[in-house]
């Protein structure tokens, strides 16, 4: 798995992503920016979450450029940023089935959905098309 930075800190454009996405300092987000992990709420990254980080990260590129068009798209087209985290979700599940123990591989499905439906990401799918879209690939 690939090594990115994580620091303790707020990403570039926070202030538009928290507007967009009624975020809160208190909330424990992160955020991947490129080739780093911004947890300005020092949570714990698990692997898992990490590996759903780094596959973000991936996606975005390192360019600065490609990283700004990536969040605004992903701040105003619903369809892009179901997209995203549809993949983002793949790689954690990915990870806790081939990485998790036996009570984290009989779980990972309906937790990674529970997640990937909820309403941080603006709750774009049901809980059950999540499971249907985690499983198919």
């Amino acid at each position: 798995m690939d090594k990115q930075d994580i620091v303790i800190e707020y990403p570039p454009m926070y202030e538009q992503i928290a507007d967009k996405f009624d975020l809160h300092p208190s909330d424990g987000v992160i955020f991947s920016w490129g080739d780093v992990i911004y947890n300005p709420g020092d949570i714990d990254v698990g692997p898992e979450l990490l590996a759903h980080e780094l596959a973000h990260g991936r996606r975005q590129g390192t360019s600065k450029v490609k990283i700004i068009k990536w969040w605004r798209k992903y701040m105003d087209e619903q369809r892009f940023r179901l997209n995203e985290e549809i993949y983002g979700h793949r790689a954690e599940y990915e990870y806790l089935m081939a990485n998790g123990n036996r009570h984290e591989r009989r779980s990972a499905l309906k937790h990674t959905a529970s997640r990937l439906a909820a309403p941080l990401y603006g709750s774009m799918i049901t809980q059950a098309d999540a499971k249907g879209v985690l499983r198919t690939h």
